[in-house]
C-alpha cells in the first residue's frame, strides 16, 4: 500500500520539497527511522506529510499539514502538536513532540531526500 500512496503521491507533486524523505526521530535515550511522503497541494500551496515506510515491529504512524515559508515548513501533526522543519538543498532537520505512551516528549528530526 506505500507503494501506491506514493506513487499516487508522485503525480500530484506541486512544491519544491515534495517527494520522498528518510527520516531519523530522536527523542531522551531512543531514536527510530521511517520514511515519509510529503505532497504540496496546488491551489493553496498547503503541504502534508505522511509516514509510508517503517521498519518490521515499529508503531511509527502519523502526518502532519502545514505550509512552507521560504524553506521552513511548519505546521501541525495529527495529535495536535507544533512541528517546525528547515530544508537545506536534500536535508532536513526540526522538532516536534510525540507521544510516548504517558505524555508528549520532544523529539528532533534529521531527514535526507531519496526520491
Amino acid at each position: 500500500m506505500a507503494v501506491l500512496g506514493m506513487l499516487v503521491a508522485a503525480q500530484c507533486l506541486a512544491g519544491p520539497y515534495d517527494g520522498a524523505w528518510s527520516c531519523n526521530e530522536t527523542g531522551a535515550g531512543w531514536s527510530t527511522s521511517f520514511v515519509v511522503a510529503v505532497v504540496t497541494r496546488s491551489s493553496d500551496n498547503q503541504t502534508a506529510y505522511g509516514v509510508v515506510a517503517i521498519e518490521p515491529g515499529q508503531t511509527e504512524y502519523g502526518y502532519g499539514i502545514g505550509y512552507f515559508s521560504g524553506s521552513v515548513f511548519s505546521g501541525i501533526t495529527h495529535e495536535g502538536r507544533q512541528f517546525t522543519i528547515t530544508v537545506s538543498g536534500n536535508s532536513a532537520s526540526g522538532s516536534t513532540e510525540v507521544w510516548n505512551g504517558s505524555t508528549f516528549e520532544p523529539v528532533t528530526l534529521s531527514c535526507f531526500r531519496i526520491w
